[in-house]
């Protein structure tokens, strides 16, 4: 079994426009190295949220694009999917940001005439781990005459930070 993600945006005017422009049989035969005609900046992104880079790219052939996070390439898996479109526009959707996705997101673009590619940065930021209470150190019993001044000290770990509260019980 498998599962896909579709994306559908509706066709922008310079599209359409450059679809009823014939081409000659001199402009089909040659190559255009590819470009980046949009691209995405650096981001902030919650730990088990949702983000998306989108880009558009141009070029004859039509060029091959790949994504890579932290120099490792990305494939449709569990948490990340590719998507394109016919108008060019490509897009990196990670739909369950964790924290190996933290780093440099890379865009690729290459065809026989060419190569290029664009940076941006993902910086992740981790969710609150929520640690129970723990004492690292204890306070020890003491014998004290009345009146005399007596002190107790005790230490606890965890996230967040323990609050320590005192009683005196009768």
């Amino acid at each position: 079994m498998s599962s896909a993600y579709l994306a559908i945006e509706p066709a922008s005017e310079d599209v359409i426009t450059k679809q009823q422009v014939p081409e000659t049989e001199a402009e089909a035969g040659k190559s255009i190295a590819p470009t980046f005609v949009r691209v995405c900046n650096d981001r902030d992104a919650q730990e088990g949220k949702m983000t998306r880079f989108d880009c558009r790219v141009t070029g004859r052939p039509y060029p091959e694009v790949t994504w890579f996070i932290n120099g490792r390439p990305v494939g449709d898996d569990a948490t990340h999917k590719i998507l394109v479109n016919e108008s060019g526009n490509h897009a990196l959707m990670i739909t369950n940001v964790g924290r190996l996705d933290n780093g440099v997101v890379t865009c690729v673009a290459r065809n026989k005439a060419g190569e290029v590619s664009f940076q941006c940065k993902l910086n992740v930021i981790e969710k609150e781990l929520v640690v129970a209470p723990k004492f690292v150190e204890r306070f020890s019993t003491v014998t004290v005459k009345e009146g005399e001044p007596v002190s107790l000290s005790a230490r606890a770990v965890g996230t967040p930070i323990p609050r320590i509260t005192w009683q005196k019980v009768q």
